[in-house]
């Protein structure tokens, strides 16, 4: 935390001056009391913008050092605090009393911060809450300074002209700031922002409201028509970054990686090695093997049918793998002779009609006898 050895006196005194929300209303002549004069300026700016000091405990009666000193500088018209202020216009912007204050520390300062704060407002690298303290610093350097009225709304007319490049709810706090000032001069550029839907309506309400606070009817008003300005890359990327409220640039730079090399292939050396000649064909070799091919050509592959195929393929099917074969016995041609005999032998003696007794078993015994001599004889192939 900052000590009272930080600052030269009489400027430590307001480490302890006490706090400031009891005189946010009427603010103590810090001169008398204290007999600051401009050679206090440097310290006063000092003690202003530290950071440690706005960002102390509520509760520290330090923390409202930094807002007697702003106080401080704009009794005593310290344009050396112009541009350093404003730094906490981004810095602390969620700092309510720097919002509140330092438009009314500039309202003292006068006409010479006009300048610095037209350049503030116009740089799309802050966004629209810094802007709009800018915005209303003019509004009150054109309301305590009558001969710097016109310079004030016109900085503030021109950047509604960009209304096309403006987020809405910064043209928005313009024509607010706008209608405070009863600048009717600048009907024509607020009506063709509101033509444009380019204002925030829940800042100032419609057209119609606004027109009223100015006085002024639209048969009296000639809108303005804006120029085609191009917008720079920085100003769409600070653009992107409020509307979606994130604090990280949404450019990314890509690093161009090298082009990769070939790697070295180190092929193996190979050691030269005696290679074995064969030796050339001779004539005789030569001429049978084109002999071979030339027969080769001539004799053409035999083609099979798919109906060879498919009675080749049925008789496979037909055919069991295991070959079987069967012997057959040669016939052998009977003995005329013996059958002669035998059938000589059998034959019955005829008399008359009939058989005697005795031949019947002569006969029978003969015909035994045959029987045994045909059993006798092989089998042929049809007896298999």
């Amino acid at each position: 935390m900052t000590n009272s050895t930080s600052f030269k006196p009489p400027v430590d005194k307001l480490l302890s001056f006490g706090d400031c929300y009891e005189t946010r209303n009427n603010w103590p002549n810090y001169i008398t009391e204290l007999g600051l004069d401009s050679q206090h300026v440097p310290d006063l700016i000092k003690m202003a913008v530290d950071k440690e000091l706005h960002e102390a405990d509520e509760e520290n009666p330090q923390t409202s050092a930094g807002v007697h000193a702003w106080r401080a500088l704009g009794q005593l018209h310290a344009e050396a605090a112009i541009e350093p202020l404003m730094s906490l216009f981004h810095e602390v912007e969620d700092n309510d009393w720097v919002s509140e204050e330092l438009p009314k520390v500039y309202g003292m300062i006068g006409s010479t911060a006009i300048k610095p704060l037209s350049g503030y407002l116009s740089d799309s690298k802050y966004s629209v809450y810094p802007r709009t303290t800018a915005i209303n610093s003019l509004g009150e350097i054109a309301r305590k300074h009558s001969d710097s009225r016109q310079h004030c709304i016109a900085a503030l007319t021109n950047q509604l002209k960009l209304f096309t490049q403006n987020h809405e709810e910064l043209n928005g706090f313009i024509v607010s700031c706008l209608i405070n000032l009863k600048a009717s001069e600048s009907a024509g550029v607020i009506k063709s922002a509101f033509a444009a839907k380019a204002v925030c309506e829940d800042i100032v309400g419609n057209w119609d409201n606004v027109r009223g606070y100015l006085g002024v009817s639209d048969d009296d008003i000639e809108e303005f028509q804006p120029e085609e300005i191009a917008v720079t890359p920085e100003e769409t990327k600070v653009r992107v970054e409020f509307e979606e409220e994130i604090n990280e640039p949404t450019e990314i730079e890509i690093e161009q990686q090298p082009e990769p090399i070939a790697p070295e292939i180190n092929m193996p050396v190979v050691e030269k090695t005696q290679v074995e000649q064969v030796p050339e064909p001779t004539a005789e070799e030569t001429t049978v093997s084109v002999e071979e091919e030339i027969e080769a050509e001539l004799i053409p592959e035999e083609t099979i049918t798919p109906e060879e195929v498919q009675v080749e393929a049925v008789v496979e099917e037909l055919i069991p793998e295991e070959q079987v074969t069967i012997f057959v016995e040669p016939e052998v041609e009977p003995k005329d002779e013996v059958v002669e005999e035998v059938v000589e032998e059998i034959k019955p003696e005829i008399k008359g009609f009939g058989r005697s007794s005795g031949a019947n078993e002569k006969s029978k015994e003969k015909a035994k006898v045959s029987k045994k001599k045909k059993n006798s004889s092989p089998r042929g192939f049809n007896q298999l």
